[in-house]
Order: structure tokens, then sequence, then C-alpha cells
């Protein structure tokens, strides 16, 4: 059996249409150095306790937005690390809307990897684990064609800086960069 010790702080500040978040995140899995299963804050076994922060500052106005995003984890017994900052903007329309942001990653290792959220399509999600060095693109657009049709395309690129293939077996890719086209037709009936 296995047991973690998860502490988990959230500070979250709104003035009018800015909003910040500030979230600190201590995990340290129960194989202490003595076999307790309270937590040491101390660990000495590589890879038990991960300290992660990410903060988060965005305009919340109806039409024009910005994010600033900056993700951080930190396994103090290995001594590996990672981090990610992402910038986006965008314009929402009454008819169509407009978004991109660009995000930067380093990681020492799989274990310090970051995880990066961003705009995607109607009722999806971009929330990518990334590690090793590199960076990603995102383009979202959506447009009102018709009444109650709606048209999205996504474009989102990935360039590692640290290998020149990605993933293993069918999904191995021979290159150090891959992207994803999405696109989409929300019909209201």
């Amino acid at each position: 059996a296995s047991r973690t010790f998860d502490t988990y702080l959230m500070l979250t500040y709104q003035k009018q249409d800015i909003a910040a978040v500030v979230r600190y995140r201590y995990r340290e899995y129960a194989v202490s150095d003595n076999g307790s299963w309270m937590p040491q804050f101390a660990a000495t076994l590589d890879g038990t306790a991960q300290h992660t922060l990410r903060f988060q500052i965005k305009n919340l106005n109806r039409r024009w937005r910005w994010m600033t995003q900056i993700h951080a984890n930190y396994l103090p017994t290995s001594a590996d690390y990672g981090i990610a900052a992402v910038q986006g903007a965008g314009y929402a329309g009454k008819k169509c809307s407009l978004w991109g942001s660009f995000a930067y990653f380093n990681t020492s290792d799989y274990a310090a990897r970051v995880y990066i959220t961003d705009k995607s399509l109607h009722y999806g999600s971009l929330f990518n684990m990334a590690y090793g060095k590199g960076i990603k693109g995102n383009v979202v657009g959506q447009a009102d064609i018709m009444k109650n049709v709606t048209l999205g395309i996504q474009y989102t690129v990935t360039k590692y800086f640290d290998r020149d293939v990605i993933s293993s077996g069918p999904q191995q890719i021979p290159a150090s960069w891959f992207s994803d086209i999405r696109c989409q037709i929300h019909i209201i009936i």
C-alpha cells in the first residue's frame, strides 16, 4: 500500500477585471527513511517529496483578454526541477473570437514535469504535460457562421530542443516537433 501526505494552499485576489491566483502544493510519499507514515518534511529518498508552485494572473475583460502563467516544480531529494511560463492574449467579439498563446518549458527530468493549461475549443481543454526543453504555441479561433452554428479551429505546435524523436511505439514521431489541428462545428438545436 502507498500513502501520501498532500498539502495545498491557494490564494486568490480579484479586483474589477484582474484576477490573480497563487497555488502551492507540498506532496510527500510515505516511504520515509524510518518507515513512519507521517510526513518528514526533509525526506532523503529520491522522489519522495515535491514542491509545486503555480502563479496565474489574467484579465477578465469581455473583449480583450490576456493571461500570464508560471508553473514550477522542485524535488529536493533528487534536485530535479521544472518550470513553464505561458503568455496568452485574445479578442472575443460578438460573432468571432481569437486566442493565441506561447509557452516555454524546461525540466531536468520526467519526475519534475510541468503542466500547461490553455484555451481550447467548446467542451475541450488543453491541459498538457511537458518535460524536457521546448516551446509550445496555441491558436484558437471561433466564428458564428449561421444562427446556432459555430465553426472552431485550433492549431497547436510543440518544438523540443533536447530530442530528435518524440514518444515511442506506434505513436513515435521521428522529429523534434509535432502539431495538432482540431476543427469543430458546434450546432445548437
